[in-house]
């Protein structure tokens, strides 16, 4: 389930043993999003239409997005849970495209709310995708999937959300990024035979609107109420058992984004022009941050290249899972790339959950800003 392996395979660490709390709307003087029923209906039904989409990926993004979106009112546990029967199945125009052995079926599930706007009342249509970029259908099937959703739902505007690697060192676990565009960095077959490799993709008639993040900020969870010393400490213990890791400590791992103290107050970066790094490599940033990437994640510069050609305008809100690894130790040894990802990786599998929570408000307060 982890950003490195995305959700088709096993985690490999747990999920902190706590729970999401219900989110207290009112405390910011605004409601929650209400649930839209829907009437029965075949996997193969075009979808309903809807002014926004919001489309996630992972198990816990979809957690997330659920809980903030349609069950704020109760706390949430991390996992799947009786929630994804209110989720309808949709499977329009698979035509050929297979998923992943391991993976959903194609192309993943959905649900609409409505959600109050400085001016009004929109309709959103919620996405969990189980096509992706670096698993079969690739970025072929990925970018049929996005077309299908836009021909079907006809938005005004499109969202990608989920989890992602930092890119720079003020982006602490749990911040949320957000841009309007992404690079293409496909590194193996097939994506980087595809004419979009090594493209940049950007929305440049739209972005949205930021006055509501302050807000939503007040209502994101702290990532300092479980990543505590002694959690980490034991993190790295086990981390240390699992991995060769040489001499390394957890202190040289310990750089300004993951220190405890610096995790009470979740932020939303928006970065517009920056674009997101879109690989099917696990890219990360070097240890000193980048000044070229907004944050790194797997699926974006597909879905944009999708909605360009559908004429949607669209974004990215990702949320900061795994902080900017140091590639140097305390000492000045170099730390390789497979410790510093399988690192990350525990980060997203112990704590995706939270941070996803905080993607997904930040995304409530975009759409509420409308």
């Amino acid at each position: 389930m982890s950003r490195k392996n995305d959700a088709l395979l096993a985690p490999a660490v747990e999920p902190v043993a706590t729970s999401l709390p219900a989110i207290d709307w009112a405390s910011i003087g605004k409601s929650a999003p209400l649930p839209v029923a829907q009437a029965a209906r075949q996997a193969s039904d075009p979808l309903p239409k809807a002014d926004v989409v919001v489309i996630t990926w992972t198990s816990a993004e979809w957690s997330a997005l659920d809980h903030v979106f349609a069950n704020s009112g109760s706390a949430r546990a991390p996992g799947l849970g009786a929630w994804d029967v209110d989720w309808f199945p949709y499977a329009r125009k698979t035509g050929d495209f297979k998923s992943d052995p391991i993976g959903g079926p194609l192309w993943g599930s959905f649900r609409v709310v409505t959600v109050a706007t400085l001016t009004g009342t929109v309709r959103v249509l919620l996405f969990h995708s189980d096509a992706h970029l670096q698993y079969e259908p690739y970025i072929a099937g990925l970018e049929a999937m996005v077309q299908n959703i836009l021909a079907d739902a006809k938005p005004l505007q499109l969202y990608s959300i989920g989890t992602a690697g930092g890119g720079a060192l003020n982006q602490a676990l749990g911040d949320t990024v957000v841009t309007n565009g992404a690079q293409l960095e496909a590194g193996k077959p097939p994506n980087n035979a595809s004419s979009a490799n090594g493209q940049t993709f950007t929305c440049t008639g739209w972005y949205p609107p930021t006055t509501l993040y302050s807000a939503a900020q007040k209502l994101m969870f702290p990532l300092s109420n479980v990543v505590t010393m002694p959690e980490l400490q034991m993190l790295f213990s086990r981390f240390a058992q699992k991995y060769s890791v040489s001499s390394l400590k957890l202190t040289d791992f310990l750089n300004a984004p993951l220190q405890p103290a610096n995790l009470g107050t979740p932020k939303v970066h928006s970065l517009k022009g920056l674009p997101l790094n879109t690989s099917c490599n696990f890219a990360m940033a070097p240890g000193t941050g980048s000044k070229t990437f907004a944050a790194f994640e797997e699926d974006d510069a597909a879905v944009a290249q999708a909605a360009l050609k559908a004429g949607i305008n669209f974004a990215f809100i990702r949320n900061v899972s795994d902080t900017v690894v140091p590639d140097h130790s305390t000492t000045g040894t170099v730390i390789p790339d497979p410790i510093r990802e399988d690192w990350a990786g525990l980060l997203y599998d112990r704590y995706g959950l939270f941070t996803a929570s905080n993607g997904a408000l930040a995304t409530w307060a975009a759409i509420a800003a409308g």
